[in-house]
């Protein structure tokens, strides 16, 4: 059996009135999601970045990507977490300084540096980073020479 769209479609001065109207419907609901939709303010954290080999003072970078977020380096807040397993593997014991670092005009970077030689091969770090308008968790696996 076929089944021709004319026949689906509705038919005469009624028809093209309701199909007139779904399209103004479309047009107005086009319209106001453009108008009223809200920018996104997406804040990332970029790859860790170290030079550091086994047995020295580890020294690391991280790039944080603000996107259009409207935030300056007094609202950004950078600490490492301390992970369930660290005690097990054993680099809990060392202690690192975080800071929130300006490169240049709206390039922020975190400096993870820590306070003593490091003797393990590998470090997990999970790095943490807050603003005002939200908070972000990233792990960190560290291999070194």
């Amino acid at each position: 059996m076929r089944v021709s769209i004319a026949a689906v479609l509705p038919v005469g001065l009624f028809g093209r009135y309701v199909m007139s109207l779904n399209k103004k419907i479309c047009q107005w609901m086009l319209l106001l999601l453009m108008g009223f939709g809200s920018p996104v303010f997406a804040v990332g954290l970029g790859e860790l970045e170290t030079e550091a080999l086994l047995g020295q003072v580890f020294k690391g970078q991280i790039p944080i990507h603000l996107g259009n977020a409207n935030v300056n380096q007094d609202e950004l807040k950078a600490s490492l977490v301390r992970l369930a397993d660290q005690a097990a593997r054993g680099n809990s014991h060392y202690r690192y300084k975080v800071d929130v670092v300006k490169q240049a005009d709206r390039h922020y970077h975190i400096q993870i540096t820590s306070q003593r030689p490091i003797a393990e091969p590998y470090l997990d770090l999970r790095v943490q980073l807050s603003w005002p308008g939200g908070l972000l968790t990233r792990d960190y696996t560290v291999l070194m020479d």
